[in-house]
């Protein structure tokens, strides 16, 4: 037969803000060979990613946002292969934001907002030219903001604001990418011209360009 009507067949899995609590080993997400779009927002039932998230084939939209998740994206970010939009946003990840995230060269909407990241951005965020918004708000970062983010050529959101990021200058490099929203702490901490940044001062809003296409995920 070719009717299909189990879990393992599914292209698009929405699960967010669900009732399910306790132990949970990830389990459920082995050999969803199919599954494209996946939703678990606010689902507290672990304090780190389940490894058979990250190892789904065909996984294009992940939504992992205020789930109570710990631990260093350097982990398990590079076994994402085929990731277009990824939001980890509202958790506890810690760390610095991994090098190894330009090895993704699919992930196009990221948002890592509202986690514990510290240290400095990585140049090669530079070599991600198809990434179209990139959210990093109140995280700790710290350093110099990279001029190479000037080559993120399809970019047109940024979120840098509410960090730790101080005395530095916003390079005219990403100022001349004529972003669409580009936040920072300008009135203090970043130098930044009224015509390079959008907001200087948090809470900015958060611009969203991208609004998954279901159908077109399951290639209808």
């Amino acid at each position: 037969s070719n009717s299909c009507i189990t879990l393992d067949c599914t292209g698009i899995l929405e699960m967010a803000n669900s009732n399910i609590w306790g132990e949970f080993d990830g389990s459920i997400f082995k050999n969803l060979n199919q599954l494209v779009y996946l939703d678990i927002g606010g689902i507290r039932f672990n304090n780190t990613l389940p490894d058979a998230i990250t190892e789904i084939p065909r996984l294009e939209a992940l939504y992992a946002y205020d789930c109570g998740f710990e631990g260093e994206l350097e982990s398990f970010m590079p076994s994402f292969k085929k990731i277009e939009e990824l939001w980890l946003d509202d958790n506890n990840f810690s760390g610095k934001v991994p090098k190894t995230l330009s090895s993704i060269p699919t992930l196009a909407s990221l948002s890592l907002s509202n986690n514990a990241l510290s240290g400095s951005l990585p140049t090669e965020l530079g070599l991600m030219t198809n990434m179209e918004q990139l959210w990093l708000f109140g995280n700790l970062l710290t350093g110099e903001i990279p001029s190479e983010i000037g080559s993120m050529s399809s970019l047109q959101i940024l979120g840098l604001e509410d960090n730790n990021i101080k005395d530095v200058a916003m390079p005219t490099e990403i100022c001349d990418l004529g972003l669409v929203a580009l936040s920072a702490d300008c009135t203090d901490a970043v130098t930044c011209s009224s015509d390079c940044c959008t907001c200087c001062t948090p809470p900015c809003p958060v611009a969203n360009l991208r609004t998954p296409n279901r159908r077109a995920l399951l290639g209808f």
